[in-house]
Order: C-alpha cells, then structure tokens, then sequence
C-alpha cells in the first residue's frame, strides 16, 4: 500500500521526468561524445615521484582518466621544454599503474631517452598523448548511447505502469462494469430461456390432452364401425343340409 501512494504521490514527477529526458535525448542526439574533440590528447601537472624518478603521481582537470586501465601506454612531453625545442612529437612514453579522481600514476620505462634522460621535477606541467584513451572513450560513448536508448524504452514502460497505477481505480470500476453487464446478460438469456421451457410445458399439456382426446374418439368409432366375423357354434348340420354340395342323409337315431 505504502509503495502504491509513493507511485501515485511521485507520478506526474515521472512523467515530467520522462518527457525532459527525451527532449534531452532528441536534442543531443547521442551520448555527448564530440567527433571534433581530440580526446587522446590532455595536459597534466607531476605532484610526485618516487626516488629512482621512474614512477611519478600525475594530477589532471582531465575527468576522462577514469578509463585509463593499468597497463595502459601513453605518451607525454614536457610543455615548456617541448615549445622551446620546438618538438611537436611525445618521445617520452608510460605505463599507467593506477588511476583515482584527479590523479594517475605512470611508470616511466624510457627514462634515459626521454626529456634528454633528465628528471622530472615536481610541478612540472606535462602534456599526454593516449590512442588507447581515445579509443576507449568512443567505445565507451557507443555503450552509453545504447544505455540512452534503454532507459528511454524503459521509462516508456515506467510510464505505461505509473499510468495503469493512476487510473487503477478507474480501470477497476470499468472492468467491474464490463463483467456485470456480461453477468447480467447471461441472467436475462437464462431467466428466458427458463420462461420458453415452462411456456413449452403448458403448450405440450394441453397438447397431449387434446391428442389423448383425438385418440379416445378414433378408437370408440373404431369399434363402432368394425365389421365382425360371424363364426357358427350351433346347427350346424341344418346349414349343410341347405348347401348345394351332395352328402349322405343323417343317420336316423335309434331307439
């Protein structure tokens, strides 16, 4: 009960929701990602490095680094040194160990060809190249616009449902209706068809006295009009003396 009064509090909220977030969709058409942008390329600052100087704590404005999985080679170059030299190519490269918010660390394993073999201090401002990282970001921006597309089918579902919670009183009284209507149709069929039965019965008794009648007066005039055989028991010798058909006088009885 609790949850369908936070459903039906928290409807037009979803509803509302549910609209902004198409109209969002339809406006950015994907999942934010910039074709024009160089996502492989970002700058950073050194905050830390360990004794030997080949694993140094990187901090960056960069959100993206959150792709960055170990093991991972980037490229970088000092910005200063880069510009003074006028070096347009990343000679120093890395192995990225371990990412947290606003910071990574790298292990350098080109220390004695990088930068002129020197040391980065800390502070130093830095400029990283990642292929990976780039490639990783537009594969992540693909999923992500699958996931848009997914939460938008599902809050269309979420929408259907909050809409059937809403109306769930209507929708019930209506279904109610519907089956009483239906109920009451069948009562009405029953009650006549029981009507045409009993009407059939007082139809048929009267019928079958009428034709129990009809059978009574066909049999008495079928006795009345029977024609009867006539079968002789008595005198029979007088008949035959009056045939024309020749036989022996009666013997006479003797006294």
């Amino acid at each position: 009960m609790k949850n369908l009064i936070f459903v039906l509090f928290f409807f037009p909220l979803f509803v509302l929701q549910g609209q902004v977030f198409d109209e969002q969709v339809k406006r950015a058409g994907d999942s934010f990602y910039d074709e024009r942008e160089n996502y492989s390329r970002f700058s950073g600052r050194i905050t830390d490095k360990d004794k030997k100087a080949e694993i140094y704590k990187i901090k960056t404005e960069n959100p993206n680094i959150s792709f960055f999985r170990a093991g991972d080679v980037i490229f970088f170059q000092v910005a200063n040194f880069a510009h003074e030299k006028k070096i347009n190519h990343f000679s120093c490269r890395a192995f990225v160990r371990s990412v947290e918010k606003e910071h990574f660390v790298v292990f350098v394993n080109n220390k004695q060809t990088c930068h002129e073999g020197k040391s980065f201090l800390r502070g130093t401002a830095v400029t990283f190249h990642s292929p990976q990282l780039a490639e990783r970001m537009f594969t992540a921006s693909q999923y992500r616009r699958v996931l848009l597309q997914k939460r938008v089918d599902f809050l269309h579902q979420l929408n259907k449902i909050n809409n059937f919670l809403w109306n769930y009183k209507e929708e019930k009284r209506k279904s109610v209706m519907s089956f009483e209507k239906k109920i009451n149709a069948i009562k009405k069929e029953r009650q006549e068809a029981l009507d045409d039965l009993v009407d059939k019965q007082r139809e048929y008794i009267v019928l079958q006295r009428d034709l129990q009648q009809e059978i009574d007066d066909i049999d008495h005039d079928l006795e009345n009009y029977r024609i009867k055989q006539k079968d002789l028991f008595f005198d029979r010798w007088h008949l035959d003396h009056d045939s024309i058909a020749k036989f022996n006088k009666r013997p006479s009885v003797r006294e």
